[in-house]
């Protein structure tokens, strides 16, 4: 193969491989299912009623009331009906928000990062906002992790703790409203607290009491919970617990789906987590049972799962999970029916305890709710443990995901210009800039070979017209590469050890959170996001056109790179004649015109990245097309190493032609 079959052949298989990137996930959607009847977790069951009358409590987080003695309270047996109350003169409140999401004026003070909404009702998380991200560009309105208004009516309310089974007997309870204990907050008001409780009896005895403590502290996206199970009865008893855990969070654009389950299993040095990914669409298609992720922590050391999108994060983790009282399992559970909208959660059981009379055990967990933050991932001791960074997925574009340390490099270069500029899309044009010059001798090689292998054109033609045999024909053409002083390797090479930068800067860039609602200028103030020059309505109403993907505006910048690419591919070296020439002409044409169609849906920082990168490509290879220039009338006048090289071949030839004559004769 020669050299302009084989950039024909590179370009075309390039092109294939992004065109299947781009509209497989379009027109291969999982398959619909049918509806299948509600999973709930081991051994659940319908809520029990909650008619008896309540017994008050009045103590206040962590302080249980006094055992009754087995002579006052009566004997309870496995087959009794226990059935769930909320504490007699436990408060109800509606406004249970731990933190806020106002931020102080003076920039250096601490503050909450996020405000957390709890629900009586099953003592769950009904709502978690971040204060420093919004939900569109105009900064209105806070995004919402968790919430209720996210999951279309389905009953997705985070960690609720929905089934307890006694000795045997399950308890439901969903929906159940717990009694709000306590409230607190420390000294400066640097963490809130509130403890909701809730009571399991059976006739006039108490079983079981269950408290669950919400804390949430400043400078941090940790929202802390434990849930402490008190045996009040008068033996001891064996007691599980089940939770929902974290829903499917909202998708962060139109163009993919990059909703996924993540979970993390201990590593052999029992110090990291290996973490192990699967997407939404997978998840659906395996959970119409319950999908366990991994296994208890004797088997696997699963220490912490989390749902995730393109940007955001909700990851449960079980603090000491190799010391805790009750091994937990961890799975995920489908909501609906509908395998294009449908959504999971990711919920968790645990084995027996064994709660001897008076006693009780309590589970801890942190939950981390918020952004995909390399720089958080990457200081934080126990993020770093729990391998949290792996949760940033590079691997959308080739095989960005096996560069990850080349992408940090490029992400923190980005950020350093971000702190001289002050822009992102002046960031990523200067970086893109200074790649390029840092990657300019390897370009300029590669220009060069190209020209001369354009040139060599007609040679080549005739050298294949002449020698019908292939082995023969390879043979003239190695000579004639040696008499020329030329390697066409070298045209390759700069080319393939390009690409691996190419690749870490796209991955990066679109999974950057800092360019999230991050302006450019004019239009553009979501580089995350299409450009949007003119919208003529709203993304959830986009209409999905093959080759474009959800189209609702008029995007300019793929206009424009169309343009840029344009003019790079006048100026690229081609053959003049033969069937190449042709080709090559056909190539160009084509190869812009897919490009934009490609690009004309993508995050417009991405776009940028590739129209600046090409728009300093043509005027390199205008430097690099005076230069061949230069050096081509310097070896017609014998000047250079390949003008001597010229002259020395010609001279042999010369020599030689003698010696035939005189053989002929």
């Amino acid at each position: 193969m020669n050299k302009k079959d084989f950039w024909i052949a590179l370009l075309a298989g390039l092109a294939a491989m992004v065109l299947w990137w781009q509209i497989a996930p379009r027109f291969f959607h999982t398959p619909p299912q049918q509806p299948t009847e509600q999973t709930a977790p081991p051994d659940a069951e319908s809520p029990a009623t909650t008619t008896q009358p309540d017994v008050p409590i009045t103590q206040a987080s962590g302080e249980h009331a006094p055992v009754t003695t087995t002579q006052s309270q009566p004997e309870v047996s496995a087959a009794a009906e226990l059935k769930a109350f909320k504490p007699g003169d436990a408060q109800l409140n509606p406004d249970l928000t731990l933190g806020s999401v106002d931020r102080p004026d003076d920039r250096k003070a601490s503050y909450f990062w996020m405000s957390a909404t709890i629900d009586p009702a099953g003592a769950s998380v009904a709502r978690v906002e971040l204060t420093d991200h919004y939900r569109t560009p105009a900064r209105k309105e806070h995004y919402a992790v968790l919430g209720p208004e996210l999951d279309a009516g389905l009953p997705a309310h985070a960690l609720a703790t929905e089934q307890v089974v006694i000795d045997g007997v399950k308890v439901s309870l969903n929906g159940d409203v717990w009694g709000v204990v306590s409230r607190s907050a420390v000294a400066d008001g640097k963490e809130q607290s509130v403890t909701l409780a809730t009571e399991i009896r059976s006739e006039a005895a108490r079983i079981l009491r269950i408290e669950k403590t919400w804390a949430l502290a400043k400078d941090t996206f940790e929202l802390q919970m434990r849930l402490t199970l008190v045996n009040d009865g008068g033996r001891e008893r064996q007691v599980s617990v089940s939770s929902t855990g974290l829903p499917t969070l909202e998708q962060e654009g139109e163009q993919r789906d990059e909703r996924m389950v993540f979970w993390g299993e201990l590593a052999k040095d029992h110090q990291t987590a290996t973490v192990k990914p699967k997407s939404r669409s997978d998840v659906i298609k395996e959970s119409e049972k319950d999908l366990k992720l991994g296994g208890t922590h004797d088997e696997t050391g699963l220490v912490w799962a989390a749902s995730a999108n393109r940007f955001f994060v909700a990851a449960i983790r079980p603090l000491d999970p190799r010391q805790s009282p009750a091994d937990l399992t961890f799975y995920a559970r489908r909501l609906g029916s509908d395998a294009a909208k449908d959504r999971f959660e990711i919920c968790f059981t645990s084995s027996a305890m064994t709660l001897a009379a008076g006693k009780s055990e309590t589970l801890a967990f942190s939950n981390f709710i918020g952004p995909k933050d390399r720089d958080l991932f990457s200081t934080v001791d126990a993020y770093k443990a729990m391998n949290y960074s792996e949760l940033i997925q590079y691997g959308s574009c080739c095989c960005a995901g096996n560069l990850r340390w080349l992408v940090n490099v490029l992400l923190w270069l980005l950020d350093v210009l971000f702190l001289v500029v002050h822009n992102y899309g002046i960031a990523i044009m200067i970086l893109v800039a200074v790649v390029r010059i840092l990657l300019h001798p390897l370009t300029k090689k590669s220009q060069i070979t190209m020209a001369r292998m354009a040139k060599m054109g007609p040679k080549l033609e005739e050298i294949k017209k002449k020698y019908t045999d292939k082995s023969e024909q390879q043979k003239a053409m190695a000579e004639f590469y040696r008499e020329q002083g030329f390697n066409p390797a070298l045209g390759c090479l700069p080319m393939l050890l390009q690409m691996p930068i190419w690749i870490a800067l796209w991955g990066g860039l679109n999974s950057a959170i800092e360019l999230r609602h991050a302006p450019f200028f004019g239009w553009i103030n979501d580089l995350s996001a299409p450009d949007g020059l003119w919208a003529w309505t709203t993304p959830d109403r986009a209409a999905h056109i093959p080759m474009l993907g959800p189209v609702y505006a008029l995007n300019l910048l793929p206009i424009l790179l169309m343009i840029a690419m344009f003019f790079q591919q006048l100026l690229t070296p081609k053959p003049t004649t033969g069937p190449q020439a042709k080709n090559q002409k056909f190539l160009m044409y084509f190869m812009t015109v897919f490009f934009g169609l490609i690009f004309y849906t993508l995050p417009s920082g991405l776009t940028l990245y590739v129209m600046a990168s090409t728009a300093v490509g043509v005027g390199e290879q205008y430097v690099i097309r005076k230069h061949i220039r230069e050096q081509e009338e310097a070896e017609a006048r014998g000047e250079g190493p390949a003008g001597q090289r010229r002259a020395a071949a010609e001279k042999a030839k010369a020599s030689r032609q003698p010696i035939r004559d005189r053989r002929r004769r």
